[in-house]
Formats: structure tokens, sequence, C-alpha cells
């Protein structure tokens, strides 16, 4: 009996060395990209920053987005992320949203902005941006 029971432990104990006890967790990672400018000359007009592409391993999903944007003036503006899918409202100038969870963690990104007004008219001075800063997070 002595010889069955040492003989169990021993097994267990192999057993518990051979599978790692985290082999159900999924890996977290991100990257950080930093689309450039966009240009504003007139309200009631979409404009856009550079697009950037973000790269992560093949099935890696997103689960956060980090964000923010600078322009010269940001009175009035209205502001979207946007991914193929579909596009997230931006409240101020930096936050993080939830809206693209679950979608492929490549992606292409882009900023647009508009200044919208009852009448179109030019903006003086235009409105130039900055960098703008993408920080996707997602597992794999």
């Amino acid at each position: 009996m002595k010889t069955v029971s040492r003989f169990v432990v021993t097994l267990v104990a192999a057993i518990a060395v051979l599978i790692p006890a985290n082999a159900a967790q999924a890996a977290v990672s991100n990257y950080m990209r930093n689309p450039i400018g966009g240009v504003m000359y007139q309200t009631n007009m979409w404009y856009t920053s550079s697009s950037v592409s973000g790269t992560a391993p093949t099935g890696a999903l997103i689960t956060t987005v980090h964000w923010s944007y600078s322009l010269s003036n940001t009175s009035g503006v209205v502001a979207y992320l946007c991914i193929a899918a579909g596009c997230a409202p931006l409240t101020g100038t930096s936050g993080v949203t939830t809206a693209f969870l679950n979608q492929p963690a490549s992606q292409t990104w882009t900023f647009y902005f508009a200044v919208p007004a009852s009448s179109t008219y030019l903006l003086s001075p235009p409105r130039t941006g900055g960098a703008h800063m993408v920080d996707v997070t997602y597992v794999y």
C-alpha cells in the first residue's frame, strides 16, 4: 500500500511539472502608432490624419484602444477613430475605448476630424494636426 501511495504522489508531481499552470491563459501585448496631421481649412468638411497600420500575431483580438489627438485648436471639433469595420466617436482629446473589442488586432487606423457649423466658412487660422496616438492592447 505504501508503494502505491508513493507511486501516486510521484505521478501527480510529474504531471504538475509537465503541464504548465498557465497553459490556458492568453498572452497580452500591444502596439503603438502615431498618425500625423490633418489640416482643417473650413467647417462642415471631414479631414483625416495619415493612416497607420498595426501588426499583431495571427488571431490576435483587440481588447482596448488608448488614443489621443493633437490639434492647434480643438474648439467645436468632432473626432472619430476609424478602422475598416467602423468608427468610434471620441470625447475630449484623449481617452480609451472598447468600441473595437474582439476585432482583429492588425488594423489600419485613421482619425477623422470636422468642425460642424450652421454655415460653411473658412477657419482662420486653419487648424493643424500634430502627432496623434493609437495604443492597441490585444490578446492572442
